[in-house]
């Protein structure tokens, strides 16, 4: 008996096993082609997933560079609270973006 990944969520299974026991998809009766093609589907949505979520964050950060430049006044000495929003929003935005690029490298490495 081994332990094996589940090809829908990812869990450690036994490979004896005819359901899995995390989200209910049945092992039993699926040939090796068929569970390898459902393995990299599962792969592919993952990181078509966390892509979008990587454009959204990317978004996020060109806009609040975006609003830092517009709302600043130069005449001013301290930021108005429209830039301080605009830096939040880059810095959100920046770190949203390299948390999902991390996270899809992991993803390809360990699917």
């Amino acid at each position: 008996m081994a332990i094996v990944s589940c090809p829908q969520c990812s869990q450690k299974i036994s490979d004896k096993a005819a359901v899995c026991e995390h989200c209910g998809f049945v092992l039993e009766g699926q040939d090796q082609a068929q569970l390898a093609r459902l393995r990299s589907r599962t792969k592919a949505d993952k990181i078509n997933k966390l892509t979008s979520q990587s454009m959204l964050a990317m978004l996020l950060f060109m806009l609040g560079i975006a609003g830092t430049f517009y709302f600043r006044d130069e005449s001013s000495p301290d930021p108005g609270w429209q830039v301080q929003v605009s830096m939040l929003v880059m810095v959100v935005g920046f770190i949203w973006y390299l948390i999902n690029r991390a996270r899809i490298i992991l993803v390809k490495k360990r699917l």
